[in-house]
C-alpha cells in the first residue's frame, strides 16, 4: 500500500489516505497541546469498506508512535482482510488479533467496539 499526504486548507492537519482491495485506510497524526487533530499523541490508523456506507474502524494499538508502525498495522489488516474475502478465515474482521508476527486469530470484543488489533507495542 502506498499512502498519500491529503493535502486540505486547514494548517497543520497531517494525514494520509489509501484505498485497496474495497478498503479505505487512514492514518492520521494527533498531539495533545499542538496544531491538528488533539488526542492521546501519536499516529491513529483505521479502516472502512468503500462501498458500504460504514463508519471507520480504529486500529487497536492506535496511536502508534511511528508513522511506518502505522502503515504496517494497516498492512495487517489488510492482509487479513484480503484473506477472509477469499474465505481461507472463519474469524470475523472485526473480531481478531493481529500478531506482530503478521499472524491473525480470533479474539473476543474489546469493550463492546468493533475493532481490529495489531499488537507489537
Amino acid at each position: 500500500m502506498q499512502f498519500s499526504r491529503v493535502i486540505t486548507p486547514v494548517e497543520n492537519i497531517q494525514v494520509w489516505n489509501t484505498t485497496s482491495d474495497g478498503f479505505s485506510f487512514v492514518i492520521s497524526f494527533a498531539s495533545r497541546s499542538g496544531p491538528g487533530f488533539r488526542g492521546n499523541p501519536g499516529f491513529i490508523a483505521s479502516w472502512r469498506p468503500i462501498h458500504q456506507n460504514r463508519s471507520a474502524v480504529e486500529v487497536i494499538g492506535s496511536p502508534f508512535e511511528t508513522f511506518p508502525e502505522a502503515e504496517q498495522a494497516c498492512e495487517a489488516v489488510l492482509g487479513h482482510l484480503k484473506e477472509r474475502a477469499r474465505g481461507h478465515s472463519h474469524a470475523s474482521p472485526l473480531r481478531a488479533v493481529i500478531r506482530s508476527s503478521g499472524s491473525v486469530v480470533p479474539s473476543h470484543p474489546l469493550s463492546g467496539r468493533d475493532r481490529l488489533t495489531a499488537k507489537g507495542k
